[in-house]
């Protein structure tokens, strides 16, 4: 799997480590965002103040031999633990989903929405 275009916004530079991943779907609930984990059904709650960084990362990878384009937003939170939403595309709507990172990545925290992955994330790491 290779990880193409990384978007930081944030505090400082950011190194890759290996940190506790939650796959997560995010919706607006108050000032809060309300991090819905994919598996098991359960949610955890996160102030603005809590978010340290968010990112965008797009990785390319083969799936049962199809091509498959990966969206990931990831949220690097005070307390060391990462959280993402993913989400998927093809190439027909890259510049859709260029658009949507820009517009997730200049919103206030408090402004983002539950979006509808098409399929269930699968796990993808920014390591190899």
């Amino acid at each position: 799997m290779a990880v193409f275009g990384l978007m930081a916004v944030g505090l400082g530079a950011w190194s890759l480590v290996r940190l506790p991943v939650e796959y997560v779907a995010l919706r607006r609930a108050g000032d809060e965002l309300l991090l819905e984990r994919a598996a098991p059904l359960s949610a955890v709650r996160v102030l603005p103040e809590q978010v340290a960084e968010v990112r965008a990362v797009r990785s390319d990878y083969q799936a049962d031999g199809e091509h498959v384009d990966h969206l990931v937003i990831e949220f690097q939170l005070t307390d060391g633990s990462l959280v993402r939403q993913c989400g998927y595309w093809d190439e027909h709507q890259e510049r859709v989903a260029s658009e949507m990172v820009e517009e997730w990545l200049s919103r206030p925290l408090s402004y983002y929405r539950r979006t509808s992955p098409r399929g269930r994330p699968e796990p993808v790491g920014l390591e190899g």
